[in-house]
């Protein structure tokens, strides 16, 4: 399972937007991840996986749009 720590807030910048997010670390056995969780889309706007069980260097997830309310942000 792992360990996960809330590490600090932080403004993030994703092709989404720009958000307010709180930077959580998680290493587990063989893996290291971080994960950027913004309220405001009450989700993981960025994720990046480290590990032996990657094939590469590493994988990075961005928020590419969402939509709240009335309003659409992000790429097009």
């Amino acid at each position: 399972m792992g360990e996960f720590r809330a590490i600090r807030w932080e403004e993030i910048t994703v092709p989404a937007g720009r958000f307010r997010a709180l930077r959580i670390f998680h290493y587990g056995w063989g893996y290291t991840m971080e994960y950027w969780y913004a309220p405001k889309v009450k989700n993981f706007v960025r994720m990046e996986r480290y590990g032996r069980w990657l094939r590469d260097n590493g994988l990075v997830e961005e928020l590419m749009w969402f939509r709240s309310g009335n309003n659409e942000e992000g790429v097009k």
